[in-house]
Protein backbone atom coordinates (compact mmCIF):
# COMPACT_ATOMS: atom_id res chain seq x y z
CA UNK A 1 0.00 0.00 0.00
CA UNK A 2 1.46 3.45 -0.50
CA UNK A 3 2.31 5.93 1.42
CA UNK A 4 3.82 9.04 -0.26
CA UNK A 5 1.39 11.48 0.53
CA UNK A 6 -1.46 12.81 -0.57
CA UNK A 7 -0.58 13.34 -4.67
CA UNK A 8 -2.31 16.08 -7.43
CA UNK A 9 -4.86 14.35 -9.52
CA UNK A 10 -6.52 15.27 -13.18
CA UNK A 11 -6.73 19.22 -13.17
CA UNK A 12 -3.91 19.40 -10.52
CA UNK A 13 -6.63 18.64 -7.27
CA UNK A 14 -5.51 16.72 -4.64
CA UNK A 15 -6.18 13.25 -3.65
CA UNK A 16 -5.66 11.10 -0.72
CA UNK A 17 -5.85 11.02 3.04
CA UNK A 18 -4.38 14.04 5.47
CA UNK A 19 -4.81 14.37 8.86
CA UNK A 20 -6.12 17.71 9.70
CA UNK A 21 -3.48 18.89 12.47
CA UNK A 22 -5.92 20.43 14.56
CA UNK A 23 -4.76 20.91 18.11
CA UNK A 24 -6.09 17.54 20.34
CA UNK A 25 -7.37 15.47 17.20
CA UNK A 26 -7.92 11.66 18.26
CA UNK A 27 -8.29 10.60 15.06
CA UNK A 28 -4.96 12.17 13.54
CA UNK A 29 -3.29 9.83 15.61
CA UNK A 30 -5.18 6.85 14.13
CA UNK A 31 -5.50 8.27 10.43
CA UNK A 32 -3.31 6.41 7.56
CA UNK A 33 -1.57 9.61 6.27
CA UNK A 34 -0.67 9.80 2.85
CA UNK A 35 -2.63 6.87 1.42
CA UNK A 36 -4.15 7.36 -2.12
CA UNK A 37 -4.56 3.68 -2.31
CA UNK A 38 -5.99 0.94 -0.43
CA UNK A 39 -6.43 -2.91 -0.92
CA UNK A 40 -9.61 -5.05 0.58
CA UNK A 41 -8.28 -8.05 2.56
CA UNK A 42 -11.42 -9.84 2.15
CA UNK A 43 -11.17 -9.55 -2.19
CA UNK A 44 -7.47 -8.76 -2.81
CA UNK A 45 -8.79 -6.24 -5.43
CA UNK A 46 -6.92 -2.90 -5.00
CA UNK A 47 -8.86 1.07 -5.38
CA UNK A 48 -7.72 3.96 -5.83
CA UNK A 49 -8.50 7.15 -3.33
CA UNK A 50 -9.77 9.64 -5.83
CA UNK A 51 -10.99 12.57 -3.11
CA UNK A 52 -8.82 14.54 -1.01
CA UNK A 53 -10.10 13.54 2.55
CA UNK A 54 -8.80 14.46 6.15
CA UNK A 55 -10.25 13.90 9.63
CA UNK A 56 -12.76 16.99 8.89
CA UNK A 57 -14.52 15.67 6.25
CA UNK A 58 -17.88 14.74 6.80
CA UNK A 59 -19.97 12.06 5.11
CA UNK A 60 -17.69 9.34 3.79
CA UNK A 61 -17.09 6.12 3.25
CA UNK A 62 -14.01 4.60 5.80
CA UNK A 63 -12.04 1.33 6.84
CA UNK A 64 -10.91 0.88 10.32
CA UNK A 65 -7.85 -1.77 9.86
CA UNK A 66 -6.17 -3.81 12.41
CA UNK A 67 -2.54 -3.41 12.14
CA UNK A 68 -1.63 -6.34 13.62
CA UNK A 69 -4.36 -8.71 11.38
CA UNK A 70 -5.87 -8.10 8.26
CA UNK A 71 -9.20 -7.35 9.54
CA UNK A 72 -10.94 -4.42 7.93
CA UNK A 73 -14.50 -2.84 8.89
CA UNK A 74 -15.76 -0.72 6.12
CA UNK A 75 -18.49 1.69 7.73
CA UNK A 76 -20.17 5.26 6.41
CA UNK A 77 -20.64 8.55 8.90
CA UNK A 78 -22.77 11.27 7.90
CA UNK A 79 -20.69 13.74 10.59
CA UNK A 80 -17.18 13.87 10.49
CA UNK A 81 -14.83 11.48 10.12
CA UNK A 82 -13.09 12.61 13.36
CA UNK A 83 -16.58 13.02 15.47
CA UNK A 84 -17.06 9.18 14.32
CA UNK A 85 -13.27 7.64 15.10
CA UNK A 86 -13.88 9.68 18.57
CA UNK A 87 -17.30 7.20 18.93
CA UNK A 88 -15.50 4.13 17.64
CA UNK A 89 -12.74 5.33 20.51
CA UNK A 90 -14.90 5.70 23.25
CA UNK A 91 -16.91 2.41 22.47
CA UNK A 92 -13.72 0.49 22.25
CA UNK A 93 -12.58 1.94 26.56
CA UNK A 94 -15.85 1.49 27.27
CA UNK A 95 -15.73 -2.34 26.30
CA UNK A 96 -19.05 -2.14 24.46
CA UNK A 97 -20.41 -5.77 23.35
CA UNK A 98 -19.89 -4.61 19.35
CA UNK A 99 -17.94 -6.02 16.63
CA UNK A 100 -15.07 -2.88 16.91
CA UNK A 101 -14.61 -3.06 20.32
CA UNK A 102 -14.56 -6.94 20.62
CA UNK A 103 -11.56 -6.91 18.10
CA UNK A 104 -9.81 -4.46 19.53
CA UNK A 105 -10.19 -5.57 23.31
CA UNK A 106 -9.15 -9.17 22.36
CA UNK A 107 -6.42 -10.23 24.35
CA UNK A 108 -3.64 -9.49 21.64
CA UNK A 109 -4.81 -6.40 20.61
CA UNK A 110 -5.54 -2.98 21.37
CA UNK A 111 -6.66 0.22 20.50
CA UNK A 112 -3.05 1.22 19.26
CA UNK A 113 -3.73 -1.20 16.50
CA UNK A 114 -6.55 0.84 14.91
CA UNK A 115 -6.04 2.46 11.59
CA UNK A 116 -8.52 4.53 9.82
CA UNK A 117 -8.41 5.86 6.30
CA UNK A 118 -11.45 7.31 4.34
CA UNK A 119 -11.68 6.25 1.00
CA UNK A 120 -14.64 8.27 -0.70
CA UNK A 121 -17.23 11.33 -0.04
CA UNK A 122 -20.57 10.30 -0.69
CA UNK A 123 -22.15 13.77 -0.21
CA UNK A 124 -20.21 15.68 -2.92
CA UNK A 125 -18.82 18.21 -0.33
CA UNK A 126 -15.50 19.68 -0.07
CA UNK A 127 -13.10 18.34 2.96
Amino acid sequence: MAQAGPSSGTAGTRTGVDTCNSQGCICCGHIWKGAVKFQSTATRKHYNITQYLTCKTPSVIYIIQCKKCPVQYVGKTSTTLQRTIEEHRASITNQQRQPIPDHFNNNDHCLDHLIVYPIEQVNGSEA
